[in-house]
Parts: structure tokens; sequence; C-alpha cells
């Protein structure tokens, strides 16, 4: 069965740029600076499922430039771990804000507590709300599987909070939307028949790999396999040898020795290597840089859905199994 009742992967990537504008970004981030900044005190989990933990990895992204310690659990690990009490902060990043498990985790946590979300009704007394979308983005709010404004406004304002003089005027910022949609655009290679993805990723692109597994695994149901670099060097070789076939996504920014090595050995022995860097943001922060590389992942999704001839935002499922398991609000 198909979502109908989404709007086309076309529809949603055409509007992407307009209703990012809606949201006047710059006033919401004068809005959610003091929650940010709060983050600085103590250490702080990051809570989020499905497309928000693209979000909350790159929050923890900044966090971690900003010398904090930080971590990303699902909602359901707030239960189950012993440590809890030893965190100042929680941070849920959901665009409903009703994803199973999080209003009681905020509740039941006694540090400082926080909610970023889409959604104005899922403000609670017990906590604070931050609520990134206005009347102007709601009247025409995105309808899409997968997050593309959901997961995009918040990492945006997450981005200029890890360097506001680099970053300048968010309205502006966002015009990098259209650059990583110009680098994709003629991709050198056709999905067409691929059953199987690998991805060479690291500490500096989780974000951007996280992005593009959850885009293909939820939406599209393609096969892809992340690898750490260093793993890559102690036997996951072995994927790529039995399917030489497959595309391999190297993703880079700046190269070390390890990744001269790797690019070296693996460009002699099979044919579809090829390099996602962010040369064109060579003098931006890691932060921006590892940002505008998961833009360009969207808009890799979006092509590999194209050749695949699947629909990203509107795909396929069986009722069966979604209708009775993604609204289970039971014990976790």
């Amino acid at each position: 069965m198909k979502h109908y009742n989404m709007d086309t992967t076309e529809i949603n990537f055409n509007k992407l740029y307009d209703r990012l504008c809606l949201l006047n970004l710059e006033e919401k981030y004068q809005e959610v600076k003091p929650l940010l900044d709060n983050l600085t005190q103590g250490s702080t989990l990051i809570m989020a499922t499905g497309g928000s933990r693209g979000a909350a990895y790159f929050l923890s992204l900044v966090l971690d430039a900003k010398k904090q310690i930080s971590e990303v659990i699902e909602p359901r690990d707030f239960f189950y771990k012993k440590n809890i009490d030893s965190y100042q902060n929680l941070v849920a990043i959901s665009a409903s804000g009703t994803t199973n498990g999080i209003e009681e985790a905020l509740t039941l946590f006694k540090g400082n507590r926080f909610l970023i979300t889409e959604n104005p009704l899922a403000k609670k007394d017990d906590f604070s709300t931050f609520i990134w979308s206005n009347t102007s983005y709601l009247e025409q709010k995105e309808n899409s599987f997968i997050s593309l404004v959901p997961t995009l406004a918040p990492m945006f304002l997450f981005l200029k909070w890890a360097n506001e003089k680099e970053i300048g005027d968010l309205s502006q910022a966002i015009n990098m939307i259209r650059q990583a949609k110009d680098e994709i655009e003629n991709f050198p290679f056709s999905f067409d028949k691929m059953e199987l993805l690998q991805v060479m990723t690291g500490y500096d692109t989780k974000v951007s790999s996280g992005i593009l597994e959850s885009n293909l695994t939820e939406s599209l149901g393609l096969p892809i396999i992340l690898h750490d670099k260093g793993d890559f060097c102690h036997g996951r070789s072995n994927v790529l040898y039995r399917h030489e076939q497959s595309p391999l996504f190297y993703l880079l920014h700046e190269p070390s020795s390890l990744d001269t090595l790797l690019l070296d050995v693996l460009k002699k022995e099979y044919p579809n290597i090829f390099i996602l860097d962010t040369n064109s943001k060579k003098e931006s922060s890691m932060i921006t840089r590892e940002f505008y590389l998961s833009l360009k992942m969207y808009y890799l999704s979006k092509k590999i859905a194209e050749d695949k001839k699947r629909d990203l935002t509107c795909p396929d499922y069986n009722p069966n199994v979604v209708k009775k398991v993604y609204r289970y609000r039971g014990e976790m």
C-alpha cells in the first residue's frame, strides 16, 4: 500500500526552500538560543527517533565542538539506563512531540528538560518547550513520510549556535540548499539496478551518513551498510569483496593519511567508488561542512529514488505491520 495522503518527492523537495523561508529562522534562533546556552552547563542526553535522529546527532556534534559531553538515545533507552541521574540536561527532538516514551521521560527526568518540536499542541507545563514552527509554515506544512523541514529546521538553528559569526543571517544560510542540489544533480551514476549501497564514514560524517541510511532504509527499503573507516580495516572489507559491483560512497571532509590509503587501495580494486566531499566549503568549519554534506545526502536520496522509480516521501508500506506498530503507546 502507498501513503496516498502524502505529497510526492518532487513536491516536497521543490517546496523545501520556501517552507524554510516561511519559518523566519533568524527570529526562531533568538527564541531557542537561551535554551541551547543552558546545555553548556553539564552533560546532556538527546532523545530522538526516526528522522529526528539526524538533528539529534548534529546537536551532539555541536556540543562536542563546544567541549560538552552528550549522548544520543532512543526514547526507549531512557527507561533502561541506570546512569540517568548523572546527566544534567535532557533534550527531546520530535516533530510531533508525541513519540512514545518522550513525554514520560521528560516528566520523570530530574534535571533541565527541553522539548524541541513542530507541534504547538505538544507544549506542557512540566518541561520547557521550543516550537520551531509558526502559523505561516503550518498552513502549508510538509506532508511527507521522511523528514525534510522537521529535521533541517532544528539543524539550521543548531548550526548558527555552533558559530554565529560564520553563519550570519540564517535567511541567507538556507541558500546552501540550492548549492547542495546543484552539486548532486548530475551525479555520474545510475542507481536503477542497485541492490546494495555501501557507505564509508567516520566520526565527522556520522550525521550525514545517518541521514542517508535513514532515508534509504525507511522510505525506499534499500539495503545500505555503513562502514566505519577504522572497522573497514579489520574485516569489513569482505562485504565489498563479495559485492564488488555495489557502489560505495566515501564521505570526506579533510582527508587523513588513512583516507589517502583507503582511497588508493579501493580505487585500484573496485569500479564504483564515489567520493562525496565538501571541497566547495573548504573555508568553513567542520560543523558547517558536515551540515552541508547532510544536505547533499538528502538530494542524493532523491536521486536514488528517482533512478529506482520509487517515491521517497510517499513510499509503499505493509498496512498490516505499520498501522499496528507505528502508533504503539504501551510499555517500552
